[in-house]
């Protein structure tokens, strides 16, 4: 970890924040587009 990743890190954690770090495996049918009819209100 280099002297600029580490200051940043330390800074993070000094404010209580953190960073999440995410790996997409795979698309649900909300993310391309897709709701399924049966859960949507009518107007």
């Amino acid at each position: 970890m280099g002297a600029g990743t580490r200051a940043l890190r330390e800074a993070m954690i000094d404010q209580g924040k953190c960073l999440l770090r995410l790996t997409i495996d795979s698309w649900g049918p909300i993310a391309t587009g897709g709701y399924p009819a049966h859960l949507a209100e009518e107007p």
